[in-house]
This record gives C-alpha cells, sequence and structure tokens, in this order.
C-alpha cells in the first residue's frame, strides 16, 4: 500500500462491507478520474460504482493533449463490496489509480476480509500499539521533568553579572602579575605566581559559567 493512501473498511455484516481509500494528493498534483478501477478477484463478491466526496473539475492535459477529469484536492473513494455467500478467506480487491507525479497507472491489492474478527483484531493491535506508544511518551515526559527540575534548582541564586565579574577579576589579577613582571627577579617565582592565580581562576570561571547556563536553560525551558 502507498503511503499516499489510507484505507478503512465498515462493516455492516459478515457478506457486506464499505471500504473507502482516502488519497493524500500534495501540491501541484491530481488524480486522474479515468483511471479510478475497482475489481474483486472472486466470482461471488461484487463492488457497486465508487462515489468521492470532492468533485472532479476538467483540465486541459498538454500530456494527452485534451480534457481531463482530475482530483486536485485529498479525495476519498468508498466503494460498497458485497458477497453472494459467506467467504471464509481473504479476498484480493484490486484497485488502479493513475496520479500525475508517478506519471503511470498504478495497481494495488488490498485483501478483503468478510470476518469481522480480523477487523476487531486489527483494532485491538492499533489500540495496544497506541497504548504503548503514550506509556513511553508519558514515561519520557516524566524523565524530562525530572531532569528539567534538577537543572533548574541550583543551590546557589543565579546572576549573569557573576560570571563576567569573575572574569574581569581574574584578567585583573592576570594584569597585575604582567605589570610587574620586572620586578620579580626569578622567573621561577614569577611562574609560580601565575600557576597560583591561573590555578585560582578557573574554578570560578567555570562555576560562573555553568552557573549562567544553567540559568540560560530554565528560561528555555
Amino acid at each position: 500500500m502507498h503511503n499516499n493512501i489510507t484505507i478503512t473498511t465498515t462493516h455492516h455484516n459478515e457478506l457486506s462491507q464499505d471500504i473507502s481509500f482516502t488519497f493524500t494528493i500534495p501540491k501541484k498534483d491530481f488524480l486522474y478520474k479515468d483511471y479510478i478501477s475497482f475489481t474483486a478477484a472472486h466470482p461471488l463478491v461484487h463492488i457497486t460504482p465508487w462515489k468521492t466526496d470532492t468533485m472532479a473539475i476538467p483540465y486541459y492535459d498538454p500530456l494527452f493533449k485534451g480534457t481531463k477529469e482530475i482530483f486536485k484536492k485529498d479525495t476519498t473513494i468508498t466503494v460498497t463490496v458485497a458477497a453472494d455467500d459467506f467467504i471464509p478467506e481473504p479476498v484480493q480487491l484490486y484497485y488502479t489509480y493513475y496520479q500525475r507525479s508517478e506519471k503511470k497507472i498504478n495497481q494495488c491489492i488490498y485483501a478483503l476480509s468478510f470476518t469481522q474478527e480480523e477487523s476487531l483484531r486489527e483494532t485491538s493491535e492499533l489500540l495496544q500499539t497506541n497504548i504503548e506508544t503514550n506509556s513511553c511518551a508519558q514515561e519520557r515526559d516524566h524523565v524530562f521533568i525530572e531532569v528539567k527540575n534538577t537543572i533548574s534548582s541550583p543551590p546557589i541564586p543565579i546572576h549573569a553579572t557573576l560570571f563576567f565579574t569573575t572574569l574581569l577579576f581574574c584578567l585583573f589579577l592576570i594584569f597585575l602579575s604582567l605589570r610587574y613582571k620586572k620586578r620579580v627577579r626569578s622567573s621561577q617565582v614569577y611562574e609560580a605566581i601565575i600557576i597560583v592565580l591561573v590555578t585560582a581562576s578557573v574554578p570560578l570561571i567555570c562555576k560562573s559559567l555553568q552557573l549562567l547556563i544553567i540559568n540560560f536553560l530554565e528560561k528555555i525551558c
């Protein structure tokens, strides 16, 4: 089944059902009305003429050098399938359509089932999938809330000025060390001073930057 087609089935009884084919048609694309058809591969199965929820419009097509009727919007095509007698096995339904962008006539197969248990089982599996998906989504949201609460609860008040104040203070210490470099005769003493200043400055800068990032994340979340 193609991705642009959604098929839904409505059972009236074990001998009759409506099948709807919903075509999602992109912009600047369309379906040709003349190439839509349905047939069943079983002598006891009959298909009524199809009907749509939208009207086809005339369109001059240079490809065919003539006027064609087309569907330019999303369209649902519905057929009623009836059987002369109960059929326990699946029946193949063939349907064809011509979508302009695909530039060919497509023939697809849909497996008809006249037992409502099959449809109920498919519905049950779909509901189970939705429940599992929702459960995973709730678990993911719960984890996200816990992480958000952890991030948004720093032990120290967050101010953007703290980072810049600490950075300026560190730069000032480095400036002093460079200015009085000539007064320090021993290079080893000078290097020791630089190491002490850098060692004291880096943790302050890192901590200030961390708090600034946490504050930013708290605002955007």
